[in-house]
């Protein structure tokens, strides 16, 4: 397999989830840092920052939203960064963080996440690929509004 094809295999296996907060530390971070994530997978995390930490990066992190009402906690790694947003659009500036030590609990709770958007993937994903000619920011908008209401 190449490696384009490797990055679209990837992409198909994540979850896309309505929006988490995530706040996060490091040893050298006095107070946390607060972003956003829509991609929670039960391994990981791509937060949306315009300042991602180093590959290799311990942190702590706390994970609040979806139906979820008490925050997850856990140690995670940054293992990637992207400095600058893809040209496409669909690529934003961030980091993708793996969980590293996180409860039974935490773990539970971000399975829920991840199935609950299991539930209307298949809608969502038909939304997110418009007819040929529609302009797929606007569907995209309307799709991004129908969940954050839930």
């Amino acid at each position: 397999m190449g490696t384009a094809t490797n990055e679209i295999a990837r992409r198909e296996q994540r979850k896309k989830v309505q929006s988490v907060t995530v706040r996060y530390r490091t040893a050298t971070l006095g107070d946390f840092i607060e972003d956003q994530s829509y991609d929670v997978s039960s391994g990981g995390t791509f937060v949306e920052t315009t300042s991602p930490l180093s590959p290799g990066t311990l942190l702590k992190f706390e994970l609040q939203g979806g139906a979820e009402k008490r925050a997850m906690h856990g140690v995670g790694r940054v293992v990637w960064k992207r400095d600058k947003p893809g040209e496409s659009g669909d690529d934003p500036a961030g980091m993708g963080i793996k969980f590293i030590k996180i409860d039974d609990g935490t773990q539970s709770m971000i399975d829920r996440i991840v199935e609950a958007q299991e539930q209307v993937a298949p809608v969502r994903e038909s939304l997110e690929s418009p007819p040929t000619g529609a302009p797929r920011k606007s569907v995209f908008g309307r799709v991004a509004s129908v969940f954050s209401r839930s």
